[in-house]
């Protein structure tokens, strides 16, 4: 009888342990996952976005938001200021840098943001940083 007991509780909580870990796991190793826009913290005042799409490539997906401003200004005096309103460090050339931020305790993936330039388009991207 104890034996079967001692048995019965041991398969409940490594039964309880597989719960609790394989959704943790399973954020850790989905590739494919990219956080929503809802994550980007609000623009700066007259800043819209334009397009929202998802890339892909060989380490990962992410969340790309192109972004329009008021006409005057160039691209890298819009980029420089979303990049002030979100937060984000100076990074180099003078370009925003890429801030990051813990989503919880059992999602330990980090949102990362940050903005760029190119081909004319200001854009903000999101992205999952992953422990594994």
């Amino acid at each position: 009888m104890r034996r079967t007991t001692i048995a019965v509780v041991s398969a409940c909580a490594v039964g309880l342990a597989a719960a609790v870990a394989a959704p943790v796991l399973w954020l850790q190793v989905d590739e494919m996952a990219v956080p929503p826009a809802a994550e980007l913290a609000p623009l700066p005042a007259g800043v819209t976005v334009v397009a929202d799409e998802v890339h892909c490539a060989s380490g990962g997906c992410w969340r790309e938001l192109t972004v329009r401003g008021p006409a005057a200004g160039s691209e890298e005096e819009l980029a420089a200021g979303v990049g002030a309103a979100l937060g984000l460090p100076a990074g180099i050339d003078g370009e925003p840098g890429e801030s990051c931020h813990a989503r919880g305790w059992l999602d330990l993936r980090r949102v990362c943001t940050g903005v760029g330039v190119r081909r004319g388009d200001v854009y903000v991207y999101l992205q999952y940083e992953r422990l594994l």
